[in-house]
């Protein structure tokens, strides 16, 4: 079943000058270079052609125990001018071939006599050169016999030499590789030189391994292969783009044709292939998707409304900011034309009008119009360019359309702030003088920079304060005026501000003049502009104050009294040391805390000092006393008087609440002992009182000197017939009555 084609291609691939056709081990004929010479002479297609049509039959053989020599060889080669003689064994079984090779120099020297058997081999069907020695039977064959059997020898090999250059030159030309293979008897059958430039691998490894085909597939696409492969003998065909690995771990994209050759009966024969290297293409391809992508990123995200237009004026594209613009999807934009998408006819004819003038033209135009979008009304600048084919013609037109609303806008601002501009030169002399008046007017002193440290402004009171006429400071250098300043804080002060473009206000003693000075310091891009004065008084009042602030502060960190300032929302913001030591908190624990926000006032009585701290807030009063009970921290109970003083702001507002704060418990408890006696003592004269009133007995109480009645009960009365006053007003009275 062996085509003519995949028998060439094994005697290309195996250097053999011929193949034997055998069927059920049985020898049919032979196959020769001869063979093969004469076909492609005769120029007759070979597409197709079964082997056993052009084989010739019944060949010449010699068994296996042949002992002919190497001239009887050439002999029988001469008279049936044939170069093989196939050997089969006892069951005419063929074993081997013997070929007359030219290339193996054999008609260069006579060669001893050599029993066949010793020339034979399985693998190698070439006789083997003889050593270099004498000829003993040169009587045999002339000289001139031996010639003529070695020119047609060389004729014979030359014509085959040419076929097989002639095939090979084609298909080694290729930069495709071309491989044959037969899924009857899993043989590969040709495989061109390209499969080393493509595989990176020679033509051998893919001979001696039938699976290396499968192996260099990348890993991720075999399974693709594969598939394709099992469901080639249904499909009978197949193309496929995949990956492939080079040894040298180089990964390289292949396209893979593959075509089955069926029998009359419809049999897979032969499979044949056609690999090309697309490596580049996809290396391409990949380029090219990353410029499409970034292209349709920019395009999607331009600002402007980008449209291309057939030459029946329809939509072949547009971006995305012209469906955002309309509120028409993009969609619905695709193959239509203005009319179709149901815009006014006006503005259809306008722009048909100017499309038509550029298919026409071929020039670009410049277009301004108004439409109404989903925004209101807007004013849209376009260009409309042509697009040409390679031919020159005219075929699509790109318009690129950009909002000018904003820009339209902004001229009318700009044209409407010119003529201002013009009014206000006018004005500009007269605000000038009134800017100079104004400066000089100003109780600071003021002096304006430029970038080289000159003075390009000096009011009268900082000439004053410089005790230096101002025209004399114009245009002089300010460090080369004042050098005692240089390194000053001020002279770093003035440069980090025209450095870093910040203001700074700076107060700071000036050594040199001895004084106080307040600076306030604008930097421009052309310099900076100073406003300045003399605070020495205020600063000599500030450190009083600080010194009287540090006396006042020493003299409550040492008062026996706590000390608690309040905000006016009753949150703390001092609290001293003593107040420290009597309730057990420290400052960092209270500050900013309102005295609700933890267990300080004792609960009986919260209302009660809620109410009075409210009364001080509302600035009802100056001060107030408050005895109330707080808890430490420990969670004692202590009797406390606090002092509280409202303070107030420049304004007259509430700024805090100043508390003085004593434990005041020993007196508390002194005077809850004393008060505890006493309701004793009451609770002891009622009783006694109670007793005198009830009883018949007439009892008095006399102080030592009987000067005076201290008590008489009420049966003095009854007893003695006298009210008890009487005895109060005389206390001898009752001597009277005595008998």
């Amino acid at each position: 079943d062996m085509l003519v084609i995949e028998a060439i291609a094994t005697m290309a691939q195996r250097q053999a000058n011929c193949v034997l056709v055998v069927d059920q081990q049985q020898l049919l004929g032979i196959f020769t270079a001869q063979d093969v010479v004469k076909l492609t002479a005769s120029l007759l297609p070979l597409a197709g052609v079964a082997i056993a049509h052009v084989i010739s039959r019944d060949p010449i053989t010699l068994p296996l125990t042949s002992t002919l020599d190497i001239y009887s060889l050439l002999s029988l080669a001469r008279e049936h001018h044939i170069l093989h003689f196939p050997i089969i064994n006892d069951h005419c079984q063929p074993v081997g071939v013997i070929s007359l090779d030219p290339f193996s120099q054999i008609w260069d020297y006579l060669l001893p006599s050599i029993p066949t058997h010793q020339v034979l081999s399985q693998e190698n069907f070439a006789i083997t050169h003889a050593e270099n020695e004498t000829i003993s039977n040169y009587s045999q064959f002339t000289l001139e016999e031996n010639q003529q059997i070695a020119d047609e020898l060389r004729e014979n090999e030359l014509a085959w030499q040419l076929s097989q250059e002639r095939l090979d030159s084609i298909l080694s030309s290729l930069v495709d590789v071309v491989w044959s293979f037969n899924p009857q008897i899993n043989k590969l059958l040709y495989l061109n030189s390209a499969v080393e430039t493509v595989y990176g691998r020679s033509i051998s490894e893919f001979f001696h391994n039938l699976h290396l085909w499968q192996e260099v597939i990348h890993p991720p696409d075999r399974d693709q292969v594969e598939s394709a492969k099992s469901s080639l003998p249904v499909t009978g065909s197949y193309d496929l783009e995949y990956r492939i690995v080079h040894p040298d771990g180089q990964v390289r994209w292949i396209r893979d044709r593959a075509q089955v050759i069926y029998d009359s009966d419809h049999i897979p024969i032969r499979i044949n292939h056609i690999a090309t290297d697309i490596t580049e293409r996809k290396q391409i391809e990949a380029v090219f998707r990353g410029y499409t992508a970034e292209l349709q990123a920019i395009v999607d995200n331009a600002m402007d409304i980008i449209i291309r237009f057939d030459r029946q004026f329809r939509h072949l594209f547009v971006n995305r900011v012209l469906t955002l613009t309309t509120g028409i999807s993009l969609g619905d934009y695709l193959g239509k034309t203005n009319e179709e998408l149901g815009m006014p006819a006006e503005f259809c004819e306008y722009w048909h009008r100017h499309l038509q003038e550029v298919f026409d033209t071929g020039e670009a135009q410049e277009l301004e119009f108004e439409y109404e979008t989903v925004n209101g009304w807007r004013t849209f600048h376009s260009r409309i360019v042509p697009e040409r084919s390679t031919t020159g013609n005219v075929e699509t037109l790109l318009v690129i359309t950009r909002d000018v609303t904003q820009l339209k806008r902004v001229e009318k601002e700009l044209k409407e702030l010119v003529l201002r501009e013009q009014a206000a030169r006018t004005q500009a002399q007269v605000t000038r003088q009134y800017l100079a008046n104004t400066l000089e007017s100003i109780s600071d002193g003021f002096v304006a920079l430029n970038r080289e440290w000159q003075y390009i402004y000096v009011n009268q009171k900082a000439g004053q304060l410089f005790n230096r006429q101002p025209e004399e400071l114009i245009g002089q250098n300010i460090w080369q005026e004042f050098p005692e300043g240089v390194g000053e804080a001020f002279y770093h002060a003035y440069h980090q501000a025209l450095r870093e473009q910040k203001f700074i206000q700076l107060e700071e003693y000036y050594p040199p003049g001895n004084r106080w000075f307040e600076n306030r310091i604008y930097p421009t891009q052309d310099g900076l502009s100073i406003f300045f004065q003399d605070i020495t008084e205020r600063k000599i009042t500030d450190i009083a104050l600080h010194q009287a602030h540090q006396k006042l502060v020493f003299h409550v960190d040492n008062s026996p009294l706590a000390v608690v300032e309040w905000n006016t929302k009753s949150r703390v913001k001092y609290w001293s040391e003593q107040a420290a030591k009597i309730f057990g908190w420290q400052a960092e624990e209270v500050l900013d805390k309102d005295f609700n926000e933890w267990q300080f006032v004792f609960e009986a009585d919260l209302e009660k000092v809620q109410r009075h701290v409210a009364t001080l807030l509302e600035g009802k009063t100056a001060r107030m006393t408050i005895a109330n009970r707080n808890y430490t921290k420990d969670g004692a109970v202590l009797d406390c008087e606090w002092y509280n003083s409202v303070l107030l702001d420049e304004s007259g507002n509430v700024s805090s609440i100043l508390s003085l704060v004593q434990d005041v418990s020993d007196v508390y408890d002194e005077l809850r002992l004393r008060q505890r006696a006493e309701a004793a003592l009451a609770e002891s004269e009622e009783l006694f009182r109670q007793l005198a009133e009830t009883i018949h007995e007439v009892f008095f109480i006399y102080p030592i000197d009987y000067s005076h009645v201290l008590y008489i009960s009420p049966a003095y009365q009854q007893v003695w017939g006298l009210t008890c006053e009487s005895l109060y007003q005389d206390p001898n009275s009752w001597f009277d009555l005595v008998h």
